[in-house]
């Protein structure tokens, strides 16, 4: 990523308000307990000011909360009493990606497009962890909120194409007032 956009992205956060959770991380609460590793891992990619990881912590997972904007990372509360210790923030540049192989349990992907990590992702996950992404899309009409340039939009059928050989658990296709697309899967054992 270039200097000019890291430099966008603190600004934004210095502004920008953590806003709500998105409600497809409620999926990830049908994930089988017995499925996952004795201490399962979750990488919120993009994770701006944090606004996921309460939830991923409530649903067990110890969280790597990785964003390019330092501003971002430090505004996400350190938890205290039991979940203290499970949530690590990471300022990293996607383009540098860091994470080895079969590393997470679950990657969240939200409000977050770079196409040139779908491999990545693919490839960090364990096998028989899962996938979470949630992110705008080309629609009808243009978006009330997310970007301009289709190059960070999705396409309908674009996820289930590049995870097609993982096994799809749930997708959802919104139209109004934003286009979005959202999917959870797992990837084969």
């Amino acid at each position: 990523m270039s200097e000019a956009d890291r430099q966008r992205w603190e600004n934004k956060h210095r502004t920008h308000g953590t806003g709500r959770p998105r409600a497809t991380l409620e999926w990830i609460a049908a994930i089988d307990r017995r499925e996952r590793s004795q201490r399962p891992l979750a990488l919120d990619l993009a994770c701006g000011n944090g606004r996921h990881c309460d939830r991923l912590l409530a649903a067990g997972y110890t969280v790597v909360a990785a964003d390019i904007a330092r501003t971002a990372l430090d505004r996400i509360a350190l938890p205290t009493g039991a979940d203290r210790g499970r949530l690590h923030r990471v300022q990293m540049d996607v383009d540098c990606w860091p994470f080895r192989a079969g590393t997470f349990d679950l990657i969240a992907q939200i409000d977050f497009l770079d196409r040139a990590r779908f491999d990545d992702i693919k490839l960090c996950t364990k096998p028989g962890g899962h996938v979470l992404i949630d992110t705008f899309m080309l629609g009808e009409s243009r978006n009330a909120e997310g970007p301009g340039n289709p190059e960070y939009l999705l396409r309908r059928g674009e996820l289930e194409d590049v995870f097609g050989d993982w096994e799809l658990l749930r997708t959802s296709y919104v139209e109004a007032p934003t286009a979005r697309c959202a999917m959870l899967a797992r990837r084969p054992h």
